[in-house]
């Protein structure tokens, strides 16, 4: 899920209370978060 300022206190830290959450931080032009990304989505998927 895409969070923004404004979601970020109800969407991650609230839902942290009861579930793990991952906050993946990443930009357009870095390499590992390139490969990283997709490895976490099938994560999330899968769970």
């Amino acid at each position: 899920m895409d969070v923004s300022d404004a979601t970020f206190q109800r969407e991650v830290l609230e839902r942290s209370k009861t579930t793990p959450v991952i906050v993946d931080l990443w930009a357009t032009w870095c390499g590992p978060c390139k490969t990283l990304g997709p490895i976490l989505e099938k994560v999330v998927k899968a769970t």
